[in-house]
């Protein structure tokens, strides 16, 4: 008889599997592969499908859309019924390309690609500098949202009564050499449910 998993024994990092002498074999992961819907604990699976205008991810507690094209708002994340909408500023109309967990929008700004890869419980960007004589120190961001942002310690917490809902973590750069430039810094600012932000002494090496 082969394993059998035990479902109703799912944790968030964990599945047990029933062995054909009767014993229960645990495993468990360094990452979330599960999310409660409906308080069962479901498989997490970040593949990227399209429909209809738009890329998502296949199931997940956070659900992530990329529009086909860069234009206007390219990117929506939703969490517990919470948004953040997020454009580039001149953006280049880029369709994008997609393979299992990640998509890219290829030169969305002259010499520069962004990257995202779909993780269990994050988003990781990559800005790709793709000039080595790349000089431009920021670059520009709209976030349209529900909730309140903020700069802690150079994150960015998204808020709802003090409740962080997400986090945009520290920027840094790696260069061609793999040498991590942490001298990358956010600047935020606010009207009404907009949040200009940019990212600061962004420059190639």
């Amino acid at each position: 008889m082969k394993e059998i998993e035990l479902i109703n024994l799912r944790k968030k990092r964990e599945k047990h599997f029933l062995q054909s002498d009767g014993s229960i074999i645990a495993k468990v992961y360094n990452e979330d592969i599960h999310f409660k819907r409906n308080n069962e604990y479901v498989e997490i699976d970040n593949t990227i499908i399209k429909e209809n205008n738009y890329y998502r991810n296949k199931e997940n507690d956070y659900q992530v859309y990329f529009k086909d094209s860069s234009i206007d708002d390219f990117m929506k994340l939703i969490i517990n019924d919470h948004y953040l909408d997020i454009s580039i500023v001149n953006s280049n109309n880029i369709i994008p390309i997609t393979y299992d967990n990640n998509i890219n929008y290829e030169n969305i700004l002259n010499g520069i690609d962004l990257e995202y890869q779909l993780l269990s419980n994050k988003i990781k960007e990559n800005i790709i500098i793709k000039d080595k004589l790349y000089k431009k120190e920021y670059l520009d961001f709209i976030v349209s949202t529900d909730l309140d942002l903020v700069i802690c310690n150079n994150n960015i917490l998204a808020q709802k009564d003090n409740q962080v809902i997400f986090t945009l973590d520290i920027p840094y750069m790696i260069d061609s050499s793999n040498n991590t430039n942490y001298n990358i810094y956010y600047d935020l600012v606010k009207y009404d449910s907009l949040y200009p932000v940019s990212y600061t002494h962004l420059r190639a090496h």
